[in-house]
């Protein structure tokens, strides 16, 4: 299935930018926004089709033939590793820190999440010439469960009014303690996301398996 796609570089929250690879239907009813994990980047020869950027936009607008899918690459890819600095505040690895980390209470400028996505979208519908839905769908995969986590951590009207449900798909990390949102900033989000929204936990069964994988997601 041919499939025209578009490659932005777009701006979020103080000038920051990620590029966004985007399958844009014209008068969608909603956007499903997917922020990969580690290994995914542009298409080269050295890594298999099915791993890159381009291959998981192919499967997610089979998926969701009548939405448009946005992709959110990285800002950093480092010896295959994801980094979303942008969205959070990470290690070397691109794992995000513990918020009771001293490093990150030092941090004068922190990243914020939802106000950097907002923006993002806000400047590829600019690029596009037109207004992207109110609805939204987030999906992250594996280390881009992380972005979902640090985005329900911030419960803002802006956003999370117009979020249907969230999907973490085969979501985890070589650290403990960074998943999931706690019951307070749960109970924050429940109070703007509309009656009908979701969160969905989508797992192998080998991760369901593995009791080293479930004490390292969950903390």
């Amino acid at each position: 299935m041919p499939l025209r796609v578009g490659l932005f570089h777009c701006m979020g929250l103080a000038g920051k930018l990620n590029w966004l690879l985007v399958r844009h239907v014209p008068q969608a009813s909603r956007s499903v926004i997917f922020f990969p994990g580690d290994i995914s980047d542009f298409a080269s020869k050295h890594a298999p089709y099915s791993y890159s950027l381009e291959g998981l936009l192919w499967v997610l607008s089979l998926k969701f033939p009548e939405d448009n899918v946005v992709l959110v690459k990285p800002r950093m890819m480092r010896e295959h590793f994801a980094i979303y600095v942008n969205f959070m505040q990470v290690d070397s690895f691109g794992n995000p820190r513990s918020l009771a980390d001293p490093q990150s209470q030092a941090e004068a400028d922190p990243p914020q999440a939802v106000e950097h996505l907002h923006l993002l979208l806000r400047s590829l519908s600019t690029e596009l010439g037109e207004e992207l839905p109110s609805a939204l769908l987030l999906l992250g995969f594996s280390k881009g469960g992380a972005v979902l986590n640090a985005l329900m951590r911030e419960a803002k009207v802006e956003l999370w009014s117009r979020v249907q449900a969230v999907h973490f798909i085969d979501t985890g990390l070589n650290v403990p303690g960074v998943f999931p949102a706690d019951e307070e900033e749960l109970r924050k989000l429940k109070d703007l996301v509309p009656s009908s929204f979701e969160i969905w936990l989508h797992c192998t069964p080998r991760q369901l398996e593995d009791r080293l994988e479930w004490s390292r997601t969950t903390g």
